[in-house]
């Protein structure tokens, strides 16, 4: 893969516990980068997030509340091994993103990481990835990589 490091988001995290479009490469990205050692970073707030995900799941009835809970655990295993960057050092760069870039500040947050670690960020979220074209920092399309 060739990278020093990368900023995974949720669009992709989740992928790593639900089976998804693109599960299999988000395994596949993840799974690279860590047997590769790499610096694998992400805002403190991608479990949340995650969390969120599978909650919807649960009130969608696709997903049981005992195999949401069972999936948090796992994701949680795994970004363990990620570098998780308190929200207080990242609310500054991600607001001047936001405001920027018209994105939301939990995307703001991946992308200002990124751009402070000078690694890309891993997306599923096309529209992202459109929205930071014009960045120096590389938001790159989990297809693109897998």
């Amino acid at each position: 893969m060739g990278m020093v490091g990368a900023v995974i988001d949720a669009s992709v995290a989740v992928k790593l516990v639900v089976t998804e479009p693109d599960s299999d490469s988000a395994e596949r990205v993840v799974g690279d980068l860590t047997a590769s050692g790499v610096w694998i970073g992400a805002p403190e707030l991608l479990l949340v997030e995650c969390a969120n995900a599978l909650w919807l799941r649960v009130r969608k009835g696709s997903l049981t509340s005992k195999d949401g809970e069972t999936q948090l655990g796992v994701l949680r295993r795994i970004v363990d091994g990620f570098d998780a960057w308190p929200l207080r050092t990242l609310v500054y760069p991600a607001w001047r993103l936001a405001t920027l870039l018209g994105i939301t500040m939990y995307d703001a947050c991946y992308v200002a990481l990124a751009e402070i670690q000078g690694v890309p960020l891993v997306t599923a979220d096309r529209r992202l990835v459109r929205r930071c074209a014009a960045l120096s920092v590389r938001v790159i399309h989990l297809e693109t990589i897998a």
